[in-house]
């Protein structure tokens, strides 16, 4: 359908006046062919019935009285017919008596099967075809009737005369006759069919040109018309056509066209407006998107550092308390067999675990401002390496550029002792860490790729979040700090991660105010 709604009126009237002239053309020069081939076929058949039953008439008196001679003159009188490729006669012991002499090699196998006299009642017909030629039998009973029986003097039965005489079968007659003459005919008459469908075609293709043309004519202007309108240009104007009813429609299509015009210098100017004002709402959607995230962030960053700090308050003091009162046990009572050894230690380990937690989110609600100096930025990254207490089956390798740049140093090394901690716990089995540092412009780049597990794509959107972690025995505070200290030095951090194949995290912090080799670097 979609093929057929975008070819034009032109061409669809032409494909349906051609289709139904070469289809109408060719059913009736198929049907006329079929027609004539059943016609001449049927001739075919009708005639070798007939000759096969008057020949077998005609040799009834022969075959009885043994006149071999005159049988085989009868046989060849008839084998001369059109046709005719060749007859058998046969006795009743299915002995071939006498036969025509054949010349076409394609029936000797036909003419060498037996006819069985005995089992034959009527005249049989079969159709043979073959791979170069079509050939039709018919085999005919010989009868010898009870008058030509009395006429010998044989006695039968039945008195009766105006009863159906009595018959013995005496012998067989069989004809074969060739379709050749029939294929010659039917090719002749085909490819005269041909040629006349051939001319008519191509007759009714000429004549429905030109009346498409004739008549399409008026309709093309408007097609043209409709173009360039649909370019555009609505000052255009159709010329008049001479059919009534498509001119009528042409005077209608170019007032559209005034109407259109018109209506298009009002749209116009509205869709300026609408454009600025569209640009407007896009750009303030966009920094309202931008400050709402940057609120949701601080909100819910300033909300996790209050429930920090209350709980790291609530939390303190009893927990030093029951160290306390623990450590007074340990002194005045008797711990010295192993398994209260054992829980002992384990107190005072767990204990310090949950100091540890409690610092950590004590840090996290005092990180609102940074205290910004000048600092050599690759000392701060050397000094982050060294308290990482990184094992020895983990390489360092460092690519640092010396410079100094104006930041909260003992904030950034914070920053990258958990980056450095975090790629520390993902290479378990071991493995290597590359650092950099780079300089700009306007601002220093440092990287931290690491060849661990890897983080999974399903989570590394959240894993800047507070309480956030993958970790057992972890707060989820870790990388939620370095977020918070890069965005108060006004950066930005980007991870990306494979899995099985390590992750990297880049730190882009902006600044004025960057000092390498004495200079200002702007």
């Amino acid at each position: 359908m979609k093929i057929f709604s975008r070819i034009s009126l032109k061409t669809g009237i032409l494909v349906v006046i051609w289709g139904s002239i070469i289809s109408t053309t060719a059913l009736l020069a198929v049907f006329f062919i079929k027609t004539y081939r059943i016609s001449l076929e049927g001739t075919l058949k009708n005639r070798a019935k007939i000759l096969a039953e008057e020949l077998a008439d005609s040799c009834m008196n022969v075959l009885y009285s043994n006149e071999q001679k005159t049988l085989q003159y009868f046989v060849e009188s008839v084998a001369f017919e059109d046709n005719v490729e060749s007859i058998q006669v046969y006795n009743s012991k299915s002995i071939q008596i006498v036969g025509s002499k054949t010349i076409n090699p394609d029936i000797d196998s036909l003419v060498m099967d037996k006819v069985n006299v005995s089992n034959l009642s009527h005249t049989t017909y079969r159709y043979i075809p073959k791979e170069k030629s079509r050939f039709y039998e018919v085999i005919s009973p010989i009868f010898l009737y009870d008058k030509l029986i009395n006429m010998v003097g044989v006695s039968v039965p039945g008195d009766d005369e105006n009863s159906n005489q009595s018959k013995d079968l005496a012998g067989a007659l069989k004809i074969i006759v060739s379709f050749e003459n029939i294929d010659k005919e039917l090719a002749r008459v085909t490819s005269i069919i041909i040629i006349i469908s051939v001319i008519g075609i191509i007759f009714g293709l000429a004549l429905s040109v030109i009346s498409s043309k004739v008549l399409l004519n008026s309709i093309n202007k408007l097609v043209v018309g409709v173009q360039r309108m649909s370019e555009g240009d609505f000052s255009y104007k159709v010329s008049s056509a001479n059919i009534k009813e498509i001119d009528l429609l042409i005077r209608a299509f170019n007032s559209m066209g005034e109407t259109l015009e018109r209506t298009l210098e009002s749209l116009s100017k509205e869709k300026k407006e609408l454009l600025k004002t569209k640009e407007n709402l896009e750009r303030l959607m966009t920094e309202m998107r931008g400050v709402q995230e940057k609120l949701l962030d601080s909100e819910k960053f300033a909300t996790t550092g209050r429930l920090a700090a209350v709980l790291a308050h609530e939390l303190k003091n009893p927990l030093t308390s029951l160290k306390n009162i623990m450590y007074f046990f340990s002194q005045t009572k008797d711990f010295s067999d192993e398994k209260s050894a054992r829980m002992l230690n384990t107190f005072f380990s767990e204990v310090d675990r949950i100091s540890r937690i409690i610092s950590e989110l004590l840090s996290f609600s005092r990180l609102t401002n940074i205290q910004k100096s000048f600092i050599y930025i690759d000392e701060v990254v050397i000094s982050a390496v060294l308290s990482a207490n990184l094992p020895k089956n983990i390489k360092i390798e460092k690519d640092l550029e010396h410079f100094e740049a104006k930041v909260d140093s003992s904030r950034i090394k914070q920053a990258l002792v958990h980056l450095i901690g975090n790629a520390k716990d993902s290479m378990l089995a071991g493995g290597k860490i590359y650092i950099s540092v780079k300089t700009f412009k306007t601002f220093f780049i440092i990287k931290i790729k690491d060849t661990g597990c890897g983080i999974k794509d399903s989570i590394i959107k959240d894993i800047w979040a507070p309480l956030f972690t993958t970790k057992l025995q972890a707060v989820g505070l870790g990388l939620a700090v370095v977020k918070k200290i890069i965005d108060l030095h006004c950066g930005t951090i980007e991870v990306t991660s494979k899995e099985n194949k390590g992750s990297k995290f880049i730190i882009n912090i902006p600044v004025s105010d960057v000092r390498g080799g004495g200079g200002l670097i702007e």
